[in-house]
């Protein structure tokens, strides 16, 4: 078929147009990012009070959310809501005794919730607690958010978070009752990014120290008193009436590049404080470890590791992690 001239030129045009954003679809991707942000947390305690009345406590849980991001003219990243891509969950021994294990669930899809419940409830094989345990039931939560003011928050360049908002809702199944269980597993995914806020960087820049990557520096102090205080009581509002934590010393992590290539760059931060914090409870090990892409400066991982133990191995460990979705 034969088009006029000016047709011609109009499809010449269009066809050039649709190779230029061919040629820029990877620099279109790279402006707005995609990462997902998880936590997992964990904690146990068993002992006797007035030497005779035994108690045990076992908690376990975690939660998984999307984010899309832009960057601002600030130069901060902001994230906001995207989506929910694996069920979340909560478990965790009811009762003085700890007979009774208990798991919650949230997701889109309730059977989806029901399997992952079961699962956990089924798989539950925890030294000590586990042969206890003599009832197991499991309690479903529907998700209803989907939009992407539903939860935001905003980073800046060396790691640090601000600016945080959740509207987040999950219903129990056969709402409008209400399970007199606390089930904060999103509000406690954005405390836990508190447990961030320090720069892991030894100036303002990447670049400086791509220039010197053989530096070792150390982090500001840094105190968790308030980030461990606010997210167990999240995880249980009891925690309101029993003594708080409190850090007795500040520590700080030490920092270094533990790997360098052409293509990426490792920063990793350690400290081994054996800090008191609760009794005879000590913070033993925190843990971070960054890694960006060189060739666009793009965050592909920031993970942090914390764990609190006492003299008979009980504690809390919890972990948090965001990382660029592939």
């Amino acid at each position: 078929m034969k088009y006029p001239k000016q047709h011609e030129s109009f499809l010449f045009e269009c066809l050039c147009v649709v190779l230029v954003l061919i040629h820029l679809s990877p620099a279109l991707l790279k402006a707005n990012l995609d990462y997902n942000f998880s936590y997992h947390f964990r904690g146990a305690t068993h002992g006797t009070i007035l030497l005779i009345i035994p108690f045990r406590v076992y908690y376990e849980s975690f939660a998984s959310i999307d984010f899309g991001t832009k960057k601002e003219t600030d130069g901060l990243l902001y994230f906001s809501f995207d989506n929910i891509p694996e069920t979340g969950y909560m478990m965790r021994t009811s009762g003085f005794l700890g007979k009774t294990l208990v798991a919650l669930a949230a997701d889109y899809d309730l059977k989806e919730g029901l399997n992952c419940a079961l699962k956990n409830l089924n798989g539950f094989d925890v030294p000590y607690y586990s042969r206890f345990i003599k009832r197991k039931k499991p309690f479903l939560f529907k998700i209803f958010s989907i939009g992407p003011e539903e939860m935001r928050f905003r980073r800046t360049s060396n790691g640090i978070h601000s600016h945080f908002f959740s509207n987040l809702t999950e219903r129990f199944q056969h709402y409008p009752e209400i399970l007199n269980i606390d089930f904060n597993i999103y509000r406690i995914l954005l405390e836990m990014l508190k447990s961030y806020n320090h720069s892991f960087l030894p100036g303002n820049s990447l670049e400086q120290l791509l220039e010197l990557p053989q530096q070792e520096w150390e982090s500001p102090e840094l105190d968790y008193s308030a980030t461990i205080n606010r997210t167990v009581v999240l995880a249980a509002r009891i925690m309101r009436k029993i003594k708080p934590f409190s850090q007795k010393e500040l520590f700080r992590l030490h920092y270094r590049v533990s790997n360098l290539t052409s293509s990426r760059i490792e920063i990793t931060g350690l400290a081994v404080p054996d800090v008191p914090i609760w009794g005879k409870y000590v913070i033993t090990r925190v843990a971070r470890k960054v890694v960006f892409s060189i060739k666009d400066r793009v965050l592909l991982e920031d993970t942090i590791t914390l764990h609190i133990e006492n003299p008979r191995g009980n504690g809390l460990q919890a972990r948090t992690t965001l990382k660029l979705k592939h």
